[in-house]
């Protein structure tokens, strides 16, 4: 599943903590991060989360996420990068615009955008509700296994 989001949207913020779940869940998420501003080009942050993969991918969209809400830092200043990283930031620019150009060219490029491995598109609230759905189903407790015997004592029981 890829989910297409911005750290300045509040929306993208929300789908930033159904995303947290699904990977805690085992669901292999990737988040590539854009910029809604007319223009469209990338970001320092954008490039940053694009030049990780994986894990550490997660964990520092994470942590830009918490900078930029939680203590209003200016998360495109290569300054609060290298502190928030602990080290001189990677740039990977060629992604980070290849994911801003893919995000422009789907229909109504609403945020959050989830597609599912599918090819299903979900924008803005459906997305989030989608993102909800897929937390709720992934963290239920699996159903018991119905067998014959099971089903039979079931339908005695209901005369």
């Amino acid at each position: 599943m890829v989910v297409y989001g911005a750290f300045s949207e509040d929306s993208s913020r929300d789908a930033d903590r159904y995303v947290d779940q699904l990977v805690r869940l085992g669901v292999d998420v990737e988040w590539r991060v854009v910029v809604r501003k007319p223009g469209g080009r990338t970001s320092p942050a954008a490039a940053a989360v694009a030049a990780r993969v994986g894990a550490g991918a997660h964990d520092l969209r994470r942590a830009l996420f918490a900078a930029y809400w939680d203590s209003s830092l200016d998360i495109d200043d290569p300054n609060v990068l290298e502190e928030i990283l602990g080290e001189p930031p990677v740039f990977d620019e060629a992604r980070a615009t290849y994911w801003q150009r893919a995000w422009r060219g789907f229909e109504r490029p609403d945020l959050p955008l989830v597609r599912l491995t599918t090819g299903y598109v979900f924008r803005g609230p459906r997305a989030m509700e989608q993102l909800e759905a897929l937390v709720r189903r992934r963290s239920a407790a699996p159903a018991p296994r119905r067998t014959r015997r099971t089903i039979s004592r079931a339908r005695l029981a209901d005369r």
